[in-house]
């Protein structure tokens, strides 16, 4: 609670973060359960596919984390809450990102090839995963690195930001000349929409900081509402659209 106070953009900008973990890791993971339903790649992990798709989901992750980090920098300065500076901020985003994409993705694609060679339909699962891995691990990432980011001098940070960016760039011109680009575009408007109002959502809690440090259970039960919204409605979505695709409806 006293980093919160301190830094109460990080109310804004954590919900968002969070939210993009099932906007990203749910549609990378529910393209991928797709196309083994199609037959339009192989279930196993060293695929043409597997690499667009998980190249998919590494730059919709870093264009959506950079501008969550602009609309929480600029809320913080129309509202006067607690921000480090803007490289500082972006130095946490990405970081965060990185580091649950390393943990994320390969979990979430054995798990779905695993389950469809077994005979199972992965899309049970997806936002299972994806929920209960990147909800715990978006928080828990971002407030350790927020604790520990004054160690890091101004430059390492630029020089962070500036690598994760540069990797941005190439792996989108990969993916573009891959045939992806259209998935890519898609996953990237539909995220950036939904976790910026996410990020709205956290704006409220960030404007209500001392009655959240009265009752803290609050920052508990949200994430997990929101969990539980957003993997009933991605599972529902899921099965729509592989039987759409298919042909059973």
């Amino acid at each position: 609670m006293d980093l919160l106070v301190q830094y109460s953009v990080l109310l804004v900008v954590t919900p968002g973060l969070m939210d993009l973990r099932g906007d990203v890791y749910g549609a990378m993971g529910y393209r991928l359960t797709k196309a083994l339903h199609l037959g339009l790649t192989q279930p196993r992990f060293r695929t043409r596919y597997n690499l667009v798709n998980i190249a998919t989901a590494y730059v919709v992750s870093t264009v959506a984390s950079i501008i969550l980090c602009v609309i929480g920098y600029t809320l913080s300065l129309l509202s006067r809450l607690g921000s480090p500076d803007p490289l500082s901020l972006l130095f946490l985003a990405l970081l965060s990102t990185i580091i649950v994409f390393i943990v994320l993705t390969p979990i979430t694609t054995m798990a779905i090839i695993h389950l469809f060679n077994r005979g199972r339909d992965p899309s049970s699962f997806v936002a299972a995963i994806v929920t209960g891995i990147g909800d715990f691990a978006t928080p828990f990432v971002l407030i350790t690195t927020a604790y520990l980011h004054g160690a890091f001098p101004w430059v390492v940070k630029l020089l962070v930001v500036a690598l994760l960016t540069s990797i941005c760039i190439i792996l989108a011109i990969y993916v573009s000349r891959s045939g992806g680009l259209k998935d890519l575009v898609e996953n990237l408007y539909s995220s950036i929409i939904a976790s910026t109002g996410s990020s709205m959502g956290g704006f409220i809690l960030a404007s209500r900081v001392s009655f959240i440090s009265e009752n803290p259970e609050l920052l508990g039960v949200i994430p997990a509402f929101n969990a539980v919204i957003g993997a009933s409605m991605g599972y529902l979505g899921s099965v729509l659209n592989i039987d759409i695709h298919i042909g059973y409806e």
